[in-house]
């Protein structure tokens, strides 16, 4: 018995919804817990999971782009107003600091500015080698390319809605 494409498309998509919701029954709180004692680094990892995870092959192209495209422009317009609203609130700092400085309203310890950053350096550094021997972002980008792999035309919706809700 042959199969079409069509069909072993759905199949494929039907085994990782199946997959998906066996491994999400896996993670419940442990008997007597309350919300406020749940580890909410395993719901994040849960939703992560999920979302790379979620195959819309199976949807229509016009789908595919409408979701991509939404949730790209949304989230282009986020990352538009939280950009200029940072690069607003860190210039007016740096205007502000320095304009106090030069007046005589603040003076700045110079000497410990300078060890203060070079502990930071140290530990930024240490968390740098860290993550690259757990290869947690290799892990990351790995499990994009495969979620874009699976859903070309969401990603590609999704990227031009990033764009479009930047540029507005």
């Amino acid at each position: 018995m042959t199969t079409t494409p069509a069909e072993s498309r759905k199949g494929r998509a039907k085994q990782l919804r199946e997959k998906r919701l066996s491994g999400l029954s896996g993670v419940s709180n442990a008997g007597d817990t309350t919300d406020s004692e749940v580890d909410y680094d395993t719901y994040g990892e849960v939703i992560k999971h999920y979302l790379l995870s979620l195959d819309l092959s199976n949807q229509s192209p016009y789908v595919q782009l409408g979701i991509g495209g939404a949730t790209g422009w949304f989230t282009g317009m986020v990352a538009g107003k939280v950009g200029k609203v940072l690069a607003a609130a860190m210039g007016g700092t740096i205007l502000l600091v320095n304009m106090g400085t030069s007046a005589g309203y603040i003076t700045v310890d110079w000497k410990k500015m300078e060890d203060d950053m070079h502990e930071t350096s140290e530990k930024i550094t240490r968390k740098l080698i860290e993550d690259q021997e757990n290869n947690t972002t290799r892990r990351m980008v790995n499990q994009m390319s495969t979620f874009v792999q699976r859903n070309v035309v969401t990603a590609g919706g999704f990227a031009a809605g990033f764009f479009l809700g930047m540029a507005s």
